[in-house]
């Protein structure tokens, strides 16, 4: 079912279409025109294939009743003409033809009752040979059950006299279906429309298939509708990740809105759904903008308002992504990374934490910037900031001094020192361990007796090298440079030292009380309008670092 594809917006790239497929960006990367694009020139890539359309940003109005009158009488008074007006319709939107759907599964359904009248006149007439005539269930009857699965609470009917369509939500009175939500109104017409209606070969492409949806129901309601028409071919355009992450999505196409680049993230199926929804869950983010300024985290609160300041400019994204693993692979574009979004220019910036030299020095690259303080919030923490800031928005009676900070920093850190000291023995003894045989010796061994031997050989050599790295002289000679470090700034009253070593977050919520700011990120706001970088070293250092040219 695979197909290359050349769209004339592309033209020197080609796609793959498998059978279930999915564009992924943000809004304006251009989902809607490669959509459009597709449909406009599908019998090209797919001849012979009927094509159905779904629009995006659709309103549904459905009709209480399906009474034929004078104004639509010679548009449905026969099945043909019922069907004609509605594949007319198919690349429309599906809100134009939602009315000719339901028309038509009526029509459809006198046919049925009609050919099963003749049969049973014709088996009476035959001397009730055989059984009787089975009537099947008419096309309206099965897209009620459809609903009705999907929501179970909700059963509708029509009435057969007078046309009517009707609803009743656990055991109520009937209401019209004009009074259905916008999501059961959106869920019947694709029923109709697709998984009742659908050629078994159409090529059905949906822009916004979770519009007027939760999460969930949008799932089920696609999987559904795949899993029963499976000689179709689906193209979503979409911004929602739970969505890409559907066990039947085959291909991911990823768009950007800063160039007409189109990559696809290869073999979803084998990564972890953890790792997945982090990946997809900030691929919009990064696709909405020509610079991405890649953050540990997952909350960018804080991180969006400092950063956007720092580096003055808006036409930048602040993306958390979790680790500081995490943020080099995104910055240095390693792995699924590679294809996405080209022409983003990606940066990274890591908090500096407890990381020992080793640890940074493993992180540290052209697109990879380390903090030299704790963490992003540490900055803010620096007396200078605090008092001009206090001093600005003039929200307390009594404005905190350079020497008041000064003696809430040493008291902070007087308190967390011996905290500090062993965080940062914690990072300086991790070790890693494994087991293995380089191949040259692998080849020499002959028999099974061998090979454990070797095993075992190799097993004890780790272990020897954990007991070294680990021994009792090692950690002490660790937590004794700590400690002797942390005693030192202390001793020598190094305020900016013990701000570069405390955590910046909880610091920072001590200090914002006294300048009268709500909360850290109100804070930043003020910073943000009453501090100039340039007069803060590092700030200033921070900023150059952070380069985007």
């Amino acid at each position: 079912m695979e197909t290359n594809l050349t769209f004339n917006r592309l033209p020197e790239n080609q796609f793959t279409f498998n059978r279930v497929n999915l564009l992924l960006g943000a809004n304006g990367t251009g989902k809607s025109k490669l959509l459009k694009e597709l449909k406009d020139n599908a019998q090209r890539f797919y001849p012979g294939r009927l094509v159905i359309f779904v629009e995006g940003g659709r309103t549904i109005k459905l009709v209480d009743s399906l009474q034929l009158n004078r104004n639509n009488f010679n548009q449905y008074n026969t099945l043909e003409k019922a069907n004609t007006t509605f594949i007319s319709k198919r690349k429309t939107t599906l809100s134009d033809r939602v009315t000719d759907a339901l028309l038509l599964l009526d029509k459809m359904g006198q046919e049925i009752r009609g050919k099963h009248s003749d049969e049973v006149h014709e088996w009476a007439q035959n001397g009730m040979n055989g059984s009787l005539p089975v009537r099947e269930d008419p096309p309206l009857t099965k897209l009620f059950q459809l609903f009705t699965e999907i929501f179970p609470s909700i059963q509708l009917q029509l009435n057969s006299t007078n046309k009517a369509l009707t609803c009743t939500k656990n055991g109520s009175a009937n209401y019209s279906t004009t009074q259905l939500s916008d999501g059961e109104k959106q869920v019947l017409s694709i029923l109709a429309d697709i998984a009742i209606l659908a050629e078994s070969n159409s090529l059905i492409i949906v822009d916004e298939p979770e519009l007027n949806l939760n999460p969930s129901l949008a799932c089920r309601l696609w999987d559904t509708i795949e899993n029963d028409l499976q000689g179709c071919i689906f193209i979503y355009g979409t911004h929602n990740v739970g969505f890409s992450m559907r066990t039947n999505v085959n291909r991911v196409f990823v768009l950007s809105n800063v160039n007409e680049n189109i990559s696809e993230i290869k073999n979803i199926s084998e990564i972890q759904n953890n790792d997945l929804r982090s990946l997809l869950g900030n691929i919009p983010a990064i696709l909405s903008t020509s610079n991405a300024l890649i953050t540990e985290g997952q909350n960018n609160s804080f991180d969006s308002i400092f950063y956007r300041w720092l580096t003055g400019t808006e036409n930048i994204e602040i993306v958390p992504m979790g680790g500081c693993g995490d943020v080099q692979a995104v910055a240095n574009r390693t792995g699924v990374w590679e294809a996405i979004a080209p022409s983003v220019k990606l940066v990274g910036i890591i908090d500096l934490d407890y990381k020992s030299e080793e640890t940074i020095e493993s992180l540290l690259s052209d697109n990879c910037k380390m903090l030299d303080f704790h963490e992003a919030e540490s900055y803010l923490c620096i007396p200078g900031i605090v008092v001009t800031v206090a001093e600005k928005i003039g929200l307390v009676e009594t404005l905190p001094t350079i020497e008041d900070l000064h003696q809430l920093i040493k008291q902070e850190f007087e308190n967390l020192y011996l905290t500090i000291a062993a965080q940062r023995v914690f990072e300086k003894a991790k070790i890693k361990l494994s087991v293995s045989i380089d191949r040259t010796t692998l080849k020499t061994i002959e028999n099974e007796d061998d090979l454990s031997v070797k095993l075992i050989e190799e097993a004890k050599n780790q272990t020897d090298y954990a007991e070294q790295e680990l021994s009792e002289e090692k950690i002490t000679q660790l937590l004794s440079a700590e400690i002797n470090n942390c005693k030192k700034a202390i001793e020598e009253n190094d305020i900016m030292k013990m701000v570069k070593l405390l955590p910046g977050k909880g610091l920072l919520t001590k200090i914002t009380y006294r300048t009268g700011a709500k909360n850290p990120s109100d804070y930043a706001r003020a910073c943000s309008k009453h501090i100039k970088i340039d007069d803060f070293k590092a700030l200033t250092s921070l900023k150059e670092r952070i380069d985007f040219n």
